[in-house]
């Protein structure tokens, strides 16, 4: 077994691990690489873009967020919480009935609308790279 392949049992052995003791599916961001390649997907900004469209409490055009805010994280943090205000001040119809138990994070309104963009892009998807798909797959999941 060579050097790098001993480094990948001993990643994939501490992942699963890590995994198991939170109790959670994890979240893999790969970067929007893949979802421009394979979807034509948005990057983070035209994401945060596109959800500043969306919401009636984001009331500034996109520009102004990025002249305000140091990074993008920041943008996503403050969309965040509009999203959350609009959920419960007259948005209550864009987002499932479930969503506003009191178990639920203030920030499942914004997840749920990026989740709902990338379901439009995936079920608009035509995927030619099938091969490559495969691979990836291979890859992640061995």
């Amino acid at each position: 077994m060579s050097d790098y392949d001993k480094y990948k049992d001993d990643v994939t052995d501490d992942i699963k691990t890590c995994i198991e003791a939170m109790g959670c599916q994890p979240i893999l961001f790969v970067g929007s690489g893949l979802t421009k390649r394979y979807l034509n997907g948005p990057n983070w900004e035209e994401l945060l873009h596109s959800l500043s469209e969306m919401c009636p409490e984001i009331d500034k055009k996109f520009a102004y967020y990025l002249q305000r805010y140091p990074n993008l994280v920041d943008i996503g943090t403050v969309f965040s919480e509009k999203f959350n205000d609009w959920a419960w001040s007259g948005g209550e119809d864009e987002f499932p009935v479930e969503l506003f138990g009191s178990g639920n994070e203030s920030d499942i309104y914004f997840k749920h609308a990026v989740c709902e963009i990338f379901k439009k892009l995936l079920s608009e998807a035509i995927i030619t790279d099938k091969d490559e798909i495969e691979l990836l797959k291979k890859w992640l999941f061995g």
